[in-house]
C-alpha cells in the first residue's frame, strides 16, 4: 500500500535513497574486481605460456623457428580476442544491464512510496514499452514529482535503449528495429569520447576506454556515476517537494 502521510513518504524516500547508494557501492566493487580479474587472468595465461616455451617444449621451439613463430602469433591473437574483446565485452554488457536494473527498481520503489495513482494512469504505464520507461513514468505520475526535465531523466531513457539492445540483440544494432537503431545511433553520436559508448564497424555496441589520470575509464564507469547522481538528484528533489507541500 502506498504511503499517504507526508512524513512517512519522506522517510520512505530517504530509505530508498540510502539503499540506492548501497546498491551502487556494490556495483562499484563488482566492476573494479571484474576488470582487475580479467587482467590477472591474462597475466596468468601469459606466465603459463612462458613456462611452456621454457619448459618441456623448449627444444621443439628452438629446433623449429617457424613453429615457434606460428605458436607465438596464435597465442597473442587468442590473448587479444579473449582478454581484450570477448571477456570485457561480456562483463561490461552484464554491468550495464545491472545498472539499468537497479535504476528501474529504485524508480519503481519511489513511485510506490509516493502512491502513484493506478486507476487513471495504468493505461499510460502499460503503453510504455520499455521496462525502465514504465518505472520512470510510474514515478513521474506521483503527485510530488516535477515534470521529467530534471537531471538524469534523459539518461534513464537512453540507458533503457542500450539495455534493451544488449538483452534482446546481444548488443547488435542490426537486429533491432529501425526506430531503435536510429535512437541509439543518435545517442552514441551525441556522447563525448570520454563517455566511451561506441558502435563497431559491424554494428555492435562497445563500452570503449580512455585514459584518465593514469587509469582506464569506460562507459560502464560513466553510466554508473551518472546514474547514481541522477537518482540522488531525483530523490532529494522529491524530498524537498514533499517538505514544501501542505501537510
Amino acid at each position: 500500500m502506498p504511503n499517504t502521510d507526508k512524513h512517512e513518504q519522506i522517510e520512505a524516500v530517504e530509505l530508498i535513497a540510502k539503499e540506492t547508494d548501497s546498491l551502487f557501492a556494490n556495483l562499484t566493487q563488482y566492476l573494479l574486481k571484474m576488470e582487475r580479474g580479467i587482467q590477472l587472468l591474462k597475466e596468468t595465461e601469459f606466465q603459463t605460456f612462458n613456462s611452456i616455451i621454457g619448459g618441456e617444449y623448449e627444444e621443439v621451439f628452438l629446433e623449429d623457428e617457424g613453429f615457434a613463430e606460428d605458436a607465438i602469433e596464435a597465442f597473442f591473437a587468442e590473448q587479444n580476442r579473449v582478454f581484450e574483446q570477448l571477456l570485457p565485452k561480456q562483463m561490461r554488457y552484464s554491468f550495464i544491464v545491472q545498472v539499468a536494473t537497479v535504476i528501474e527498481r529504485q524508480l519503481r520503489l519511489l513511485g510506490q512510496a509516493l502512491g502513484a495513482p493506478f486507476s487513471e494512469n495504468m493505461k499510460k504505464i502499460k503503453e510504455a514499452r520499455q521496462a525502465l520507461h514504465r518505472s520512470a513514468l510510474f514515478a513521474h505520475l506521483a503527485p510530488a514529482m516535477a515534470p521529467p526535465k530534471d537531471r538524469g531523466w534523459d539518461l534513464f531513457m537512453k540507458l533503457s535503449q542500450v539495455r534493451n539492445c544488449i538483452v534482446h540483440a546481444h548488443g547488435n544494432l542490426n537486429e533491432m528495429s529501425d526506430d531503435h537503431q536510429s535512437k541509439l545511433r543518435k545517442f552514441v553520436s551525441e556522447t563525448k569520447d570520454w563517455q566511451g559508448l561506441k558502435i563497431s564497424e559491424v554494428g555492435e555496441l562497445i563500452s570503449g576506454e580512455y585514459d584518465y589520470e593514469g587509469r582506464k575509464i569506460n562507459f560502464c564507469m560513466w553510466v554508473h556515476k551518472e546514474g547514481q547522481l541522477a537518482l540522488r538528484y531525483l530523490m532529494s528533489g522529491v524530498v524537498e517537494a514533499l517538505k514544501k507541500a501542505n501537510p
